[in-house]
């Protein structure tokens, strides 16, 4: 039996994941992001930046509450506690992130992004694994219902405003072109 991962945690991170699980998930459509980078600026860049670096920790604390949630003997299963950790990983890793500043605090929130999008690869034959193995341990609507909750809620934001907050170069065909300065701060959300 693998080591179940969702029990021991320190008091400060109970803490610190308390806090991140109160806050509400602030949802963007592909609208507001359409809307939001036809006219994008180094402003605009990182507070767009700022939002996904809020939102994720947000939405990841969010999903490991949901599997904390789970009946003990399904969160036994290797699988979910490989995804757990997984997401624990990406959790740990966003909550530090300190506020976008710079372009090149932006290019640094990206290559996080990827790495972690990279990681999280198995993540899905791993929960439909898993979700096979727990097979009668658990309703299937309610499996169904955890699974498609996870799918949805954090795969979205870290994709979606990936492409508004890469690297001035790829906004532009010129490598050294720069974006207009903007005193707009309005992030993707307030459109």
């Amino acid at each position: 039996m693998p080591l179940n991962c969702f029990l021991p945690f320190t008091a400060a991170y109970r803490y610190d994941h308390c806090r991140w699980v109160a806050r509400e998930a602030r949802p963007i459509s592909l609208r507001q992001l359409m809307v939001f980078g036809r006219s994008l600026t180094e402003s605009r860049l990182i507070s767009s930046a700022n939002y996904v670096r809020t939102e994720l920790p947000v939405r990841i604390a969010h999903r490991i509450r949901d599997m904390q949630q789970l009946p003990f003997v399904v969160t036994t299963n290797k699988h979910f506690n490989e995804v757990y950790d997984l997401y624990y990983t990406a959790f740990d890793t966003f909550r530090k992130v300190r506020e976008i500043k710079t372009l090149e605090d932006n290019d640094r929130l990206c290559d996080t992004i990827r790495s972690m999008l990279k990681a999280h690869l198995t993540v899905i034959p791993k929960l439909a694994r898993g979700i096979l193995e727990c097979n009668g341990l658990m309703a299937a609507p309610e499996l169904d219902k955890f699974m498609n909750t996870i799918l949805k809620s954090v795969r979205w934001p870290s994709l979606s405003p990936l492409s508004l907050i890469h690297t001035p170069s790829q906004l532009t065909s010129s490598p050294t072109a720069h974006l207009p300065k903007s005193n707009s701060g309005a992030t993707p959300s307030s459109h």
